[in-house]
């Protein structure tokens, strides 16, 4: 598994959270009550997928502020656009098949404790 990143939508944070299955690097951007797939990317696991996900946390933290591309609907937060990297998949918002059962409990669990974090 890949250490949780927390990256910042303007005056929301999403957790980044990233893993590892099924032979690929896996991030996604879940609001932090867990509740909201914002987006996730996938690419094929490589010599050193630490450096891969955070290289992906930079870009993906640079472009949301300086496009000014979230938003807050009926729903939450959002992105206004789909957001596409060199060697990675885009899979949208929601939560991609292929992560369902691997992650989704972790999901859930980690971002419980960066809510934690913020009641203290």
């Amino acid at each position: 598994m890949i250490e949780m990143r927390v990256v910042a939508i303007k005056d929301l944070e999403s957790v980044l959270y990233g893993t590892v299955a099924d032979g690929k690097i896996w991030a996604a951007l879940v609001t932090k009550d867990g509740i909201r797939w914002l987006g996730s990317w996938s690419r094929p696991v490589t010599a050193d997928p630490m450096r891969e996900f955070d290289a992906l946390s930079h870009a993906l933290s640079s472009r949301i502020q300086n496009d000014g591309r979230s938003a807050t609907g009926p729903y939450g937060p959002s992105l206004k656009e789909h957001y596409f990297f060199t060697g990675w998949d885009s899979w949208g918002p929601g939560i991609p098949a292929p992560l369902k059962d691997h992650i989704e409990a972790q999901i859930a669990a980690a971002t419980s404790r960066v809510a934690d974090l913020d009641t203290q």
